[in-house]
């Protein structure tokens, strides 16, 4: 491979310095008590539909105890804490609902490291069909 190659010094100079930069931020992310850098960003993925969003994250070793959703108005904040016996791991994702969510409908579920959460329109936001008289 091409980065790693000895015999061409500017990209093996290139490639040793982010290596040494990820060293660096790991060795930060450790200091701060974080042992799992990519627990702080867990991924999500996201479908819409007419009627509802549903939200995947992956957030495997975490209760349901460790993990808070919150809305408030149209922005749906996920967050977690974890303390494992090497440290501690924190998330926070935020994101805006296309839509006037139906508070008082959302649903959660955590099932195998998955957590899935549903978010339905709220019935003023659903479109409506308008009748032309003749």
């Amino acid at each position: 491979m091409v980065w790693t190659n000895p015999d061409n010094p500017f990209l093996w100079s290139a490639w040793r310095s982010l290596r040494e930069a990820q060293g660096q931020t790991e060795g930060l992310l450790h200091g701060l008590g974080l042992t799992n850098p990519v627990a702080a960003t867990p991924p999500i993925n996201v479908h819409s539909a007419a009627d509802e969003l549903v939200l995947c994250a992956q957030v495997p070793g975490y209760l349901p105890e460790d993990i808070d959703i919150n809305i408030e108005g149209d922005v749906l904040t996920l967050s977690g804490r974890q303390t494992e016996a090497g440290g501690r791991s924190d998330f926070e994702r935020r994101l805006r609902v296309p839509f006037q969510p139906a508070v008082d409908g959302v649903r959660a579920a955590l099932t195998d490291g998955v957590l899935e959460i549903h978010v339905p329109r709220a019935e003023a936001d659903k479109p409506k069909r308008i009748k032309i008289e003749a």
